[in-house]
């Protein structure tokens, strides 16, 4: 969890966005970036509500935006809201920009909490491929929970390890690996 001097900060981007976007005059691209961030900076500092009203006012100025459908769609993952909505905003973003590893992650990672884990691991196989060998440790970490959620738990350790090896050190991601289980809780 952020610091509190963290949330500070973010809390702050807040306020700075907020009065970014005042100053947009009515230019939509514009908009659709403060929107955007607005709504990633509000997430980060625990205003769920407002970041999803920024998100939707970046997607009414622009429904096409890549960076907004997949960070909206992300963090409705994360907090396992509106998952239908989500899968449908990562469709779309993977539609418009096909191959985008990150993308492919993000849908595989709504499939994971949808508990379709069939799904996430063909979605998690194609982030891993089109990232060439150089997948991400968070990207890494979700191929080993899928599956160890699919029951194939000396392979779900195996891209623990890796993710690791790539420089992730998240306390949950070492006890994975040291227990061999997806701890749930704080």
């Amino acid at each position: 969890f952020p610091s509190h001097d963290t949330m500070k900060q973010y809390a702050q981007a807040v306020q700075s966005l907020k009065n970014g976007l005042n100053l947009c005059a009515g230019d939509k691209v514009l908009e659709e970036q403060f929107c955007g961030l607005l709504g990633d900076a509000a997430n980060q500092a625990g205003l769920i509500q407002e970041s999803n009203k920024a998100y939707e006012k970046a997607l009414e100025n622009n429904p096409k935006s890549v960076y907004v459908l997949n960070n909206y769609a992300w963090h409705l993952a994360l907090r396992k809201q509106s998952l239908p909505k989500a899968l449908e905003m990562s469709q779309k973003a993977n539609n418009l920009e096909p191959g985008n590893p990150n993308l492919l992650d993000t849908q595989a990672w709504i499939y994971f909490q949808l508990k379709q884990y069939e799904d996430a691991l063909i979605w998690i196989d194609k982030a891993i491929m089109a990232s060439k060998d150089d997948a991400s440790p968070g990207t890494l970490e979700h191929k080993g929970d899928i599956l160890y959620q699919l029951n194939r738990t000396k392979e779900a350790r195996e891209y623990w390890i890796k993710a690791k090896q790539k420089g992730a050190t998240q306390e949950k991601l070492l006890q994975k690996i040291e227990t061999g289980l997806i701890v749930t809780g704080k």
